[in-house]
């Protein structure tokens, strides 16, 4: 029996919540054992009691649900937290998987969303109890978990996942091993599709996880230490795209100048666009992020620039005016500056260096 903890100030959020068909349908598995009215009320539960599924909304008063998500996963209280946002909250609940939640739902609530939610959880928890198998259903999820970890906890999580990998392809025909690499790959893919959309234009994700045609069939060890190269890729990768500030005004402007980056991104634009004045949005978005919004922008066209050199096959003329740059020169001079290399000899090894070393 896994149990869950309701957590908002809004009495009929809580009540629509236990009214939902999954939890009548299902309650020989899983059952509503304690709600709270706040964070603070919610941490009494979890440092007392056994919670095994956190079902919290972001916005509370005095301590928000990211702040929850943060103590959650600094005393280790809970391993699976999902969170319920506003659509106008969504890159906000985006951001909250970096500080540990499982997943999000979207108000206004539908039976459906809700219920395709708690299966994950549920099917992420009996992948942790099982401890010896991985099914293909939430290979997503351990993914994530990999993801938004760093330093030690990223490299266990890791060593985890590679354990599991070789611990179930035992149970697999030789001639199928490969195969199962390959579907798992393709569950990775599509899970990064859907939760970060945001940065696929940055990164090669159908070459680093579509296995090279020279690994046979058969060869479990080399698909297997692909598959962990090619996360440890994405993982560095993604440092870029990471935001740890809480503030929704940064927050915003941060996803949208990512989706963005081959407008031109002026300082002043942007400004207009949220509404700011553009040397309180310049001051604001250096205090919370630790890097200008002008050298942000730049770091993400160099990035752009990279993939687009390395993968795309167009040229440097073509690509320094999809970016916005003034000219080709100036593209030139801007991306040597920046990585040390003129354009005209980065090139898919170049890329694949700078990321590993």
């Amino acid at each position: 029996m896994f149990r869950v903890l309701l957590v908002d100030d809004k009495e009929i959020f809580l009540r629509t919540i236990k009214r939902m068909p999954f939890f009548q349908k299902y309650r020989d598995r899983v059952q509503i054992a304690w709600t709270a009215c706040s964070a603070a009320e919610a941490l009494k539960i979890l440092r007392g009691e056994p919670v095994d599924i956190v079902m919290t909304d972001i916005r509370m008063p005095m301590m928000s649900g990211i702040d929850l998500l943060k103590v959650i996963r600094k005393e280790g209280l809970c391993s699976c937290t999902i969170l319920v946002s506003e659509y106008t909250e969504f890159s906000y609940a985006r951001e909250g998987i970096l500080y540990g939640a499982f997943d999000y739902i979207v108000k206004p609530l539908e039976d459906d969303t809700v219920t395709a939610a708690m299966n994950r959880a549920l099917a992420f928890l009996q992948s942790l109890d099982a401890g010896q198998e991985i099914r293909e259903s939430s290979a997503d999820d351990l993914l994530r978990a990999i993801l938004i970890s760093d330093g030690k906890q990223f490299e266990e999580h890791l060593q985890r996942l590679q354990d599991l990998l070789k611990d179930r392809l035992q149970q697999v025909p030789p001639a199928g091993t490969v195969r199962y690499v390959q579907r798992l790959q393709s569950l990775i893919l599509k899970s990064i599709a859907m939760d970060y959309a945001h940065i696929e234009k940055y990164l090669p994700l159908q070459m680093l996880f579509t296995l090279p045609a020279e690994i046979g069939d058969t060869d479990a060890e080399d698909a297997i230490a692909y598959l962990m190269k090619s996360i440890r890729f994405l993982h560095k990768k993604m440092a870029l795209f990471q935001l740890d500030s809480e503030n929704l005004q940064v927050r915003n402007i941060w996803y949208y100048t990512i989706g963005s980056s081959d407008e031109p991104c002026r300082l002043s634009e942007t400004a207009r666009r949220f509404f700011l004045n553009p040397s309180y949005l310049s001051s604001l978005f250096k205090k919370e992020t630790g890097v200008s919004y002008k050298t942000f922008v730049q770091n993400l066209k160099m990035e752009r620039a990279r993939y687009l050199l390395a993968f795309s096959g167009k040229k440097n003329a073509e690509i320094a005016e999809l970016l916005n740059f003034t000219d080709a020169e100036y593209f030139r001079k801007t991306f040597k500056a920046s990585t040390g290399v003129s354009p005209a000899r980065f090139d898919y090894e170049e890329y694949i260096r700078m990321t590993v070393d």
